[in-house]
């Protein structure tokens, strides 16, 4: 069986034992179900400078994708988008007086093989 192989196809396989002389003995084939799963992501983020800061002092947030594939990230504040997705893994933004929750997302180009974070 030779590669690469689509996630969740079904692939032939052909099995054959061989005797300590080196004869084949078995031969067994089969349609089976082989299990590919995209390339799970990790998305780190980071704020700069580190909290707690005065209000009106900008932040900037960078996220990292693990491994490195090509995608978008988008940035939240709590559940609020901070702009549209884009390549680029950094957002500078200007808070208010309060607590920001912030998380990045990572959608990777090829969503079929490797897992978006």
């Amino acid at each position: 069986m030779t590669g690469p192989h689509p996630v969740g196809t079904t692939q032939q396989v052909k099995a054959i034992t061989f005797d300590l002389a080196g004869n084949p003995s078995l031969v067994k084939t089969g349609d089976y179900t082989i299990v590919i799963s995209a390339t799970a992501t990790t998305t780190t983020l980071t704020v700069t400078p580190a909290s707690p800061q005065v209000s009106g002092t900008a932040v900037t947030l960078t996220a990292n994708v693990a491994p490195t594939t090509p995608g978008t990230f988008e940035f939240f504040a709590g559940a609020t988008s901070r702009g549209a997705p884009a390549a680029a893994n950094t957002r500078t933004l200007t808070p208010v007086v309060r607590t920001h929750s912030y998380t990045a997302r990572f959608v990777p180009t090829d969503s079929v093989n490797v897992a978006g974070s």
